[in-house]
């Protein structure tokens, strides 16, 4: 092969992987923690917002909502809100191991921002702290 076809398909390679480096998602992590106060609701559905710490966030607020499907089973949505503005948005399943208690899972669905094609898991647990209060605590990855 000669020195120019060399440099060619170089070239070609680098202007496709972004000079070197390979343009697919990259896995980083996602924990982080909060505290949250249910605000509302009705029928089956509770709404909550708090705020709280996590990588890739920083200090950020969030608003969610879940709807029981069975007495312990729920289903729902999360909307955390980083300092500078950017939303990632998450699904959740999840169902209480107690009566102060719940795990579940995130599963990211996008945002706006830096997370407007992210993709990823968490794993969640929930506490109930007070009255209308409860602590929640997260970590899996997100794909940006």
């Amino acid at each position: 092969m000669t020195r120019f076809r060399i440099w060619v398909l170089g070239t070609l390679m680098l202007a496709v992987t972004g000079s070197g480096a390979v343009l697919a998602n990259q896995a980083v992590p996602f924990k982080g923690n909060g505290t949250n106060s249910f605000t509302g609701g009705s029928g089956n559905t509770v709404t909550a917002s708090g705020s709280g710490q996590a990588t890739l966030l920083g200090e950020y607020t969030r608003t969610e909502a879940l709807t029981f499907t069975s007495p312990v089973d729920f289903t729902g949505w999360v909307v955390f809100v980083a300092a500078n503005g950017d939303e990632l948005r998450c699904d959740m399943t999840g169902q209480f191991v107690s009566a102060t208690g719940a795990v579940g899972t995130y599963v990211i669905t996008g945002g706006t921002g830096r997370f407007a094609n992210a993709t990823g898991q968490a794993e969640f647990r929930a506490s109930l702290t007070s009255p209308g209060t409860f602590d929640v605590t997260f970590d899996g990855t997100v794909d940006r």
